[in-house]
């Protein structure tokens, strides 16, 4: 079984993606892949699920969802455990765990070779395909998946610094600046991006990003530049 939030949620076995239902029933499992092999209590998923204002049939909903996916995914997936349900998800087989293992492998490598920690990072964040869980970013779901989506923001981030260290700075200039149009207030990529000017033989140009990042920082931000 493969299980992918690193992006919209697929789940995908031998013969292809699996049919998931709707975005309440695919809300439930990406609430139970967010807890991976932990106890989601129920009323944690009726919240995430409904929010403040659930039906008095939420719980009801809850348990016909879990049914559906138990039927989808095989019975010996999730597990009622009081007070709500478990889903097993063995090693390897969700994407953001495999995220972590590889840039644990990148962090671990480091500066001793940093090509092949380059390489880590690279296998790592090409398992994106969005952000995390980026077709049920409702208020439940988007608070859980933020933290992985800043997770990304900062390997793409050591990923450039790792490139700074093989010399590959002006290689790197137009992708900073693609990531500065998506995330235009993160001081590092702006601070990557006049390195990486400067070390190219730019120093006009840093210093014109410099004034750039001053600008949207103080305009929208009200803040100075670290």
């Amino acid at each position: 079984m493969d299980y992918r939030i690193l992006g919209p949620l697929e789940v995908s076995a031998g013969n292809g993606l699996l049919e998931l239902g709707g975005r309440q029933q695919r809300t439930v499992l990406a609430a139970l892949l967010l807890n991976a092999n932990r106890v989601s209590p129920t009323d944690q998923l009726v919240d995430i699920v409904w929010g403040e204002e659930p039906p008095p049939t939420a719980r009801r909903s809850v348990q016909a969802y879990v049914s559906r996916l138990r039927k989808v995914l095989g019975d010996d997936r999730i597990v009622s455990v009081e007070p709500g349900y478990r889903i097993r998800v063995d090693q390897g087989e969700l994407d953001a765990d495999r995220f972590e293992a590889l840039m644990l492998l990148a962090r671990s490598i480091g500066a001793g070779d940093p090509r092949k920690a380059l390489d880590a990072m690279h296998e790592a964040l090409s398992l994106w395909r969005g952000p995390a869980l980026a077709d049920l970013r409702n208020g439940g779901i988007s608070t859980r998946a933020h933290p992985y989506d800043e997770e990304r923001k900062t390997a793409i981030e050591n990923a450039f610094d790792l490139e700074f260290n093989l010399g590959l700075h002006e290689e790197a200039i137009p992708r900073i600046q693609t990531c500065l149009l998506d995330d235009p207030y993160r001081e590092r990529l702006w601070s990557q991006l006049m390195l990486a000017l400067y070390r190219s033989g730019r120093q006009a140009d840093a210093l014109k990003a410099y004034g750039r990042a001053r600008a949207r920082l103080v305009g929208d931000l009200g803040i100075d530049p670290s």
